[in-house]
Parts: structure tokens; C-alpha cells; sequence
């Protein structure tokens, strides 16, 4: 390693944290937070219903769960920044053959493959692993930090790419979202991801079990993994439903689109905070019961759609209601490196991810299915509510750290 990476080690960590955060801003808000900007506009052009649009979406997560395995792999194999810098060409690629496409099938395909595996090499299990093995304090506040990205991801990209739209059509703006976020991130990879001079591989502090045991196997044996996936996966699950579909819904309540947009942006800001406040709590209280708190914090946003309350209400409800959102993220990385150590980050969260995409495809279908045959969004909310509560209850379940459980 080189001598001024060593001679930087202890502040080098914030240049890694700040790239970090950028990528993660550009690629997850202009997908994730952003496609529910394209479902009025795909439905309209090719003609098809709001669940079929949807797959779009889904497709996107079952890429990046395919990916996520690979990417856990190559991360203990080669340098990150080429594997980001991977990431950025592939994200570019898939961004101009989706701007391009004349078919569904062409465009589920950009989808699935470059625009999936792009945004899952710029996204959360890459980044959270680098901010973990960097750092060795303050590492709950420092996830924190680095999930507050997709929220402002969403504040920031979604009204950037709504704009986009509205001047230039969907087409032109997803050609140019994906050639900046191609740019910008290909040249922060280059530039300034280096590795860490010394690893931290030791046993947290936190956990008497050997990150070193945390095989694939073994963890498929272990109760605290599936009830990390089910809390976490049904959280994530309920967030990207309701991501999707958000605009859509605001404009069908006949709120304007800059207006519906509005109500992402809203979530987003407020879950800044919610992460900030979660991230800093995670060092210092029971982690379970932070989550539980997100999956509370969830029910009464649940609660809120269900009400159909005037816009003010409506949008005061999401800046209340955005830590929901905002705060899973954090709370389930320091789970990860409390719960099963530092050294395993990598390969538990590289294995949840896909563990947890049956329940994010179902929740995200269910939204649109629902809408299609009912007419609202209603149905769709009184379920997400149901498993908003299991999750709670699969939150206050999981053991303590150092507690082994198989």
C-alpha cells in the first residue's frame, strides 16, 4: 500500500466515506427514488398497465440481488475502485440502450443487466463494507453518514430528473442522468478509492463468535439471519412499494406532478434526519429496538396514505414519516457488523440481499396489481400495514449480540 494512504489512515476514511456518498446519491436516487417518475410516461407511450411498468422496477432489484453475491466475492479479490469504476461504465451503458429502446423487452433488459449490476456496484453493499472496514470508531455514526446519500438521492435526483422530463421527455433525460452519473463516478473511483493499509479483521467488540465462522452455510442455520432478512427485508420491501408508486398516487389524488414529485423529495429530506438520528443512536442503544422504532414510524406513515389527508397534511405527514424510510438503512448495517463482525460484513450482506428479494418483488407487484384491479392504492396500503407489524415483532425477536443462535 502506498505511503500516503498509510500516513492518511485516520483521516484518508472521510475521502472514502465521501465518495462513498456520492455515488451512492447519483446512482440509487435515479433509480430507486426516480422510477416512479417513468410510470405515467412508459404506460402512456407503450400503452401497458402500472403493474406491467412495475416490473421495471423489479426487474432492478432482482438484478441487483443476482449481482450482490458476485460483487460481496469481488470485493475481497480486487481493489474497489474497479470494481466502481465498473460499475459507473456499466450504469452509463445501461442509462443510453434504456434512453434508445423502441421495445419493453429491450428496455427490462437495460434494466436487469447493466443498469442492476451497475447501480448495485455504486450502491449500499459495496459502500457499507468500505465504511466498515474503515472505520474502527464511530463506525454506527459513520453508516449513518453514508445512508443518508439515497436520501438525498432522492432530494436531489428526483426533482433534477423530473425537470429533465418535463423539458426534454423521459427519453433524453435518462441519456443524460446516465452519462453524469457515469462521469462523475468513474472519476471519483479513479482518483480517490484506495484500500485500507491494515484491514480491520479482529472480533467485534460487540460479539463473541469469530467473524471467521460466518460461513454461507452456517449462516443459513442461524435464527438471527432470518429475522434480520424478514425485519429488514419487509421494511425495505414497504419503502421501495411506496417509492414507486408515490407520484402516481399524488396524481391520481389531482395533485399537480411538480406537486407529487414534491412528496418523494419530502421523504427524502426528512430521512436525512432519520438516518443522522439513527446512525448516532445505533453506537449508543439496543439496535432491535431502533429498528422496531422504523417499523413503528412506518405504521403511522401507512397510517397517513390510508387517511388520504389534504396536500399540506399529506406532505407534512411525509417529512414526519421519511425517518421510516431513512432509518432501516443504518440500523441494519450495524445489526450486521454487531450482530456477526466486521471481518463477515461483506458475506452476510452480500447474502441477505438476495434472501430478501422475494419480499421486495412481492411487495412492489402487489402495489401495482392492486391498483389495477381496484382502482386505488387502498387495498395495497391496509397489507403493507400487516407486514409492517411483522417486522416489528421479527425486529424485537432477534437475539442480543453474542448470543450464538442456530
Amino acid at each position: 500500500m502506498s505511503g500516503p494512504v498509510k500516513i492518511a489512515g485516520r483521516s484518508y476514511k472521510w475521502i472514502i466515506l465521501g465518495v462513498v456518498f456520492l455515488a451512492q446519491m447519483l446512482a440509487i436516487g435515479s433509480t430507486s427514488f426516480g422510477f416512479g417518475l417513468f410510470v405515467k410516461p412508459i404506460t402512456s407511450e407503450f400503452g401497458v398497465a402500472r403493474s406491467t411498468v412495475n416490473l421495471g422496477i423489479m426487474l432492478l432489484v432482482v438484478g441487483m440481488a443476482v449481482a450482490s453475491p458476485f460483487i460481496e466475492r469481488a470485493l475481497d479479490r480486487f481493489p474497489a475502485r474497479w470494481i466502481m469504476l465498473a460499475g459507473a461504465l456499466l450504469f452509463g451503458a445501461g442509462a443510453l440502450i434504456a434512453a434508445q429502446a423502441k421495445a419493453l423487452w429491450v428496455l427490462a433488459a437495460a434494466l436487469f443487466l447493466p443498469l442492476a449490476f451497475g447501480s448495485a456496484m455504486l450502491g449500499p453493499l459495496p459502500g457499507s463494507t468500505l465504511v466498515a472496514r474503515w472505520f474502527d470508531e464511530n463506525r454506527g455514526r459513520a453508516l449513518g453518514i453514508a445512508a443518508i446519500s439515497m436520501s438525498v438521492g432522492g432530494m436531489v435526483m428526483v426533482p433534477a430528473m423530473a425537470y429533465l422530463i418535463e423539458e426534454w421527455g423521459w427519453r433524453r433525460a435518462v441519456e443524460a442522468t446516465g452519462l453524469v452519473v457515469a462521469g462523475v463516478v468513474a472519476l471519483l473511483a479513479v482518483v480517490a478509492v484506495r484500500e485500507r493499509a491494515r484491514p480491520d479483521a479482529s472480533v467485534s467488540a460487540a460479539t463473541a463468535i469469530p467473524s471467521a465462522t460466518w460461513t454461507t452455510a452456517t449462516l443459513l442455520r442461524t435464527r438471527d439471519f432470518w429475522l434480520l432478512v424478514l425485519a429488514v427485508g419487509l421494511m425495505l420491501a414497504i419503502s421501495q412499494g411506496l417509492l414507486s408508486s408515490l407520484v402516481a398516487y399524488g396524481t391520481d389524488r389531482g395533485f399537480s406532478a411538480a406537486q407529487a414529485a414534491a412528496l418523494v423529495t419530502a421523504v427524502s429530506a426528512s430521512s436525512i434526519a432519520g438516518k443522522l438520528v439513527i446512525g448516532y443512536l445505533a453506537d449508543l442503544v439496543d439496535k432491535r429496538l431502533l429498528l422496531a422504532l422504523v417499523a413503528l414510524l412506518a405504521e403511522v406513515f401507512l397510517a397517513l396514505l390510508l387517511w388520504a389527508p389534504s396536500y399540506p397534511v399529506l406532505i407534512s405527514g411525509c417529512f414526519a414519516a421519511g425517518a421510516a424510510i431513512g432509518g432501516t438503512s443504518p440500523v441494519w448495517t450495524s445489526l450486521i457488523s454487531s450482530r456477526f463482525g466486521v471481518a463477515s460484513f461483506g458475506t452476510v450482506m452480500g447474502l441477505m440481499v438476495p434472501v430478501q428479494m422475494p419480499l421486495l418483488l412481492g411487495a412492489i407487484f402487489l402495489i401495482g396489481n392492486s391498483y389495477d384491479r381496484t382502482g386505488s392504492y387502498q387495498e395495497a396500503f391496509l397489507i403493507y400495514i400487516g407486514l409492517g407489524l411483522v417486522a416489528l415483532m421479527a425486529a424485537l425477536t432477534i437475539g442480543r449480540p453474542g448470543h450464538k443462535q442456530l
